[in-house]
């Protein structure tokens, strides 16, 4: 997905190499992974150099998707 950015292009590669190991230790990567990222968007929250209206899209919508993803990972490794 070319809108990702870096973060994409990571999760990409490290997907495609991961893959070839076995299913876990792909989702485990991409747990660890989602939780560097609820991680970022915790630190942005508390941020000062970033603005009110993106704190709130974090709080708001992304990080609650990033949970559910890390949560839905760690259903798919049981």
């Amino acid at each position: 997905d070319s809108t990702a950015g870096a973060w994409g292009t990571w999760t990409t590669l490290v997907t495609g190499a991961v893959t070839s190991i076995n299913d876990d230790a792909g989702l485990k990567t991409l747990e660890t992974g989602e939780r560097q990222g609820i991680r970022d968007y915790e630190n942005a929250l508390t941020s000062a150099g970033v603005d009110e209206a993106t704190k709130t899209l974090v709080r708001d919508d992304l990080l609650p998707l990033q949970r559910a993803h890390v949560t839905s990972l760690q259903a798919m490794r049981k």
